[in-house]
Formats: C-alpha cells, structure tokens, sequence
C-alpha cells in the first residue's frame, strides 16, 4: 500500500443513531465519515439529507484498531470491520 492511500473500518451504527456514533468516535480523535444524499420527501418539494449508507460509516484505520473497540459508544455503534488495504479514501 502506499502512503497516499489510507485503510478504513466500516463501523456498522444503531438504526438511525450514525451523526451520535460520528460524533462520539470523533470526540475521541478517531477520523469517522458517514456519506449523506438529499433525497424527495413524498410528493412535496421537500428534500431531507439521508446516509448514502444507512447503518454504517467508515472510520480511518491509522493504527487505532485496539483502541476503536474500547472507545466506541454503545449507544450508538454495534460493530466493525476491517476493509482491505486497497480501500481509498471513501471522501472522494
């Protein structure tokens, strides 16, 4: 892998708690991101931002493996998984 590219975990969230588990994993220094898209509301012209992936983020590996498991809040986040290190960066 070379140094421009970074491995992430995927870190499955609580049914629409993913914005609590962002913000509790970045509270503790650990880079998370959870894609959003604008969606239709029903037949109005409203529009609601919504996960690209719900129930899930990424959140960047950078040796923080054992500590992710200690620092994760329970309220918020179920699991995570190792992505294999041909993963780029999912923010681009």
């Amino acid at each position: 892998m070379n140094s421009s590219q970074q491995e992430w975990f995927v870190v499955r969230s609580k049914s629409r708690k993913e914005d609590l588990a962002v913000r509790s994993l970045e509270r503790r220094g650990i880079a998370a991101f959870c894609p959003r898209i604008i969606e239709p509301i029903g037949w109005t012209n409203d529009w609601a931002t919504v996960p690209l992936f719900p129930g899930y983020l990424f959140v960047e590996k950078r040796g923080q493996a054992a500590r992710m498991a200690e620092t994760t809040d329970p309220r918020a986040c179920e699991e995570a998984a190792f992505l294999p290190s041909a993963t780029t960066d999912p923010r681009t």
